[in-house]
């Protein structure tokens, strides 16, 4: 083993992974998180501005992915680490285009129906977002997690046209099948992900794309997880790791149009998206009930278009969309 030139601590390999580097170096045993982000940017030197915020995480062998560092971590074993930023430059609702965006269905299965909570409701959304796509010719990818033991996707959802429908026995979508189809399709630049667990297998996806290089969008009201807790906070760090949150409640329209991301590009196939004021919360979109009835709380009339556009920019959450 080298020995540090000003530390006698024994050194220990890793290897740094940011964007679409990878890279060997060495780090003292014992160092920690400011150690570890320090040795992103020394080695990864003009690729990472240091004005920017990042997480670090490890590749667990027991999960098979990527997981967040355990509190008080240090490196005391070779290991696989990766460098995710904490903050987008940021994605102005609307900037979606069929051509460069993928849709994920994640593990939307018969066997999760009573335990998921408002799964009929995320169906109903996963509907519009699976018939949009094959409307917008965007390629849509479908997992099945565990299918002999959990059941086949929902009957509910049409997946005939989907480009890639694979099995998968770990949370994350992105394994080698997905990365092959999104290889060959290198115009794709950003990917709207649905599905379930929230906490678990849409927030693994989420970030394995963002380490990646995608812009993922999550559809608030297409994902739940069997606990609301689970749900809410996994989709708070979503917004802090650079995946933009878009909140879907709609109305059929006379045309039956899916709920879709806005485009100019796309005017002749979706209808406008406008805030309705009258429109309560469905219980799947609200983080508190009133005290007195245990009701969701109403719709909050004072968002306007400009400032959710401004909110969005930022990564946040920051109203709810109905078709008219």
């Amino acid at each position: 083993m080298a020995l540090h030139q000003d530390d006698s601590r024994t050194q220990v390999q890793v290897l740094l992974s940011f964007s679409n580097f990878s890279r060997p170096t060495t780090v003292a045993s014992g160092s920690g998180g400011e150690v570890l982000n320090d040795t992103f940017v020394s080695v990864y030197g003009r690729h990472v501005d240091v004005f920017r915020k990042f997480i670090i995480q490890i590749y667990s062998d027991e999960w098979g992915q990527y997981i967040d560092l355990p509190k008080g971590f240090s490196v005391v074993n070779t290991c696989k680490l990766r460098m995710v930023p904490l903050q987008s430059e940021g994605t102005p609702l609307g900037s979606l285009t069929p051509d460069t965006t993928a849709f994920l269905c994640c593990d939307m299965q018969e066997r999760f129906r009573p335990a998921i909570k408002y799964f009929d409701d995320i169906i109903s959304v996963g509907q519009r977002l699976i018939h949009g796509a094959h409307v917008l010719g965007s390629p849509l990818i479908v997992s099945e997690q565990y299918p002999k033991g959990l059941g086949s996707t929902v009957p509910e959802l049409d997946i005939s046209a989907a480009r890639l429908v694979f099995p998968k026995t770990k949370f994350s979508m992105v394994l080698p099948e997905v990365e092959q189809v999104l290889a060959e399709q290198p115009h794709i630049r950003a990917v709207v992900l649905f599905g379930v667990e929230t906490h678990v297998c849409i927030q693994q996806t989420a970030m394995d794309l963002i380490g990646r290089g995608y812009e993922v969008h999550v559809v608030a009201d297409a994902t739940s997880s069997r606990s609301m807790v689970d749900r809410m906070f996994a989709l708070k760090k979503d917004q802090v790791t650079s995946a933009i949150g878009h909140h879907n409640q709609s109305s059929p329209s006379p045309e039956g149009a899916p709920v879709m991301f806005v485009d100019r590009y796309m005017e002749k196939h979706i209808t406008p998206v406008t805030f309705n004021p009258n429109v309560k919360r469905n219980p799947l979109y609200s983080d508190t009930r009133t005290p007195d009835t245990g009701e969701p709380e109403p719709f909050k009339p004072s968002w306007t278009i400009q400032e959710y556009d401004q909110q969005s920019v930022h990564g946040h959450l920051a109203g709810y969309m109905t078709v008219t």
